[in-house]
């Protein structure tokens, strides 16, 4: 493959979705391994992505946007280069399963990306364990995840909140419910639903992922990914109280906030990210099941 921007050598394919192939690259100028994402020229998600990143310059757990440009057929993007993804560091661990209180502080940093990204009218769409990256010097083999600093990527899928008056006239223009946005493990009820995409739909896509990271699985883990419409169902079916079992109660609460939200509701991260502090109290109760002992003594990143 033939430099990009004049010094930005493609090395090794590590990753590849609907919106193009991901490469691992070297900077000839400075040394310094970069990512390099490519899509077939004209269809307009890396031109995207790189305007969001723009925004994003300089924040804390986002990649920083070092080229963008394009040539007879494809057009690209070049990145800082992070760790491993928490899917990777995941599936060293045993049963695929980490501790509640390793997982409720990986979430309350993933709620400070996700708040960084709303203040600047970007809904992600598409949180899921492949989009978060450690830190560039955390090994494959460290499974603690309290070491896991997450970077959040991949946001072609991404959309602008509020939407441009356009969108909003076009009513016509509304999904069909049977329109895949995101990934169908982690996507909110409402999306399932056909409803556009806003801030609350990542929280709960965070929430889902917070479970499953926890409880080793969802409870529609055993239904095909690509059965948008069943796994939409069973969202809308299952009682809070069991999507939660095994989480403490005060998840549950966050959740069912999360849930209550409208589109346009203002989002009180602070009253989320406390009901997350809570989740360390001594004696919480867990949802299904005993009172238990807390999970340590946790503090936000904020």
């Amino acid at each position: 493959m033939v430099l990009i921007g004049d010094h930005y050598e493609p090395l090794k394919k590590i990753g590849e979705g609907a919106h193009g192939e991901v490469f691992s690259g070297l900077d000839k100028r400075s040394g310094n391994v970069v990512a390099i994402k490519r899509e077939d020229k004209g269809r307009g998600n890396v031109s995207k992505e790189a305007e969001i990143l723009q925004l994003l310059s300089g924040l804390p757990g986002f990649p920083e946007l070092l080229y963008q440009g394009e040539t007879e057929t494809y057009g690209f993007i070049v990145m800082e280069h992070y760790g491993p993804t928490l899917k990777l560091i995941r599936g060293q661990t045993s049963f695929g399963r980490f501790p509640l209180e390793a997982v409720i502080c990986f979430g309350m940093q993933m709620l400070d990306l996700l708040q960084t990204i709303h203040s600047k009218g970007i809904v992600h769409c598409d949180i899921k364990t492949e989009n978060i990256l450690a830190q560039a010097s955390l090994l494959e083999t460290d499974t603690n995840l309290t070491s896991f600093r997450p970077h959040l990527i991949d946001f072609a899928s991404s959309k602008f909140w509020p939407p441009p008056p356009s969108l909003i006239k076009k009513k016509k223009r509304r999904r069909s419910s049977a329109t895949k946005i995101g990934t169908t493990k982690y996507a909110s009820l409402n999306l399932h639903k056909g409803k556009e995409p806003s801030p609350r739909d990542d929280i709960e896509s965070l929430l889902y992922l917070l479970i499953d990271l926890h409880n080793r699985k969802l409870p529609w883990s055993g239904v095909l990914n690509k059965n948008w419409t069943r796994i939409g169902e069973i969202k809308d079916e299952i009682l809070l109280c069991d999507l939660c079992s095994g989480m403490p109660v005060p998840f549950l609460a966050c959740l069912e906030y999360v849930r209550g939200l409208g589109a346009r509701t203002r989002i009180d991260y602070e009253r989320i990210r406390d009901g997350l502090r809570e989740c360390f109290g001594v004696g919480v109760r867990i949802v299904g099941g005993m009172e238990g002992n807390g999970v340590g003594n946790g503090v936000s990143s904020r």
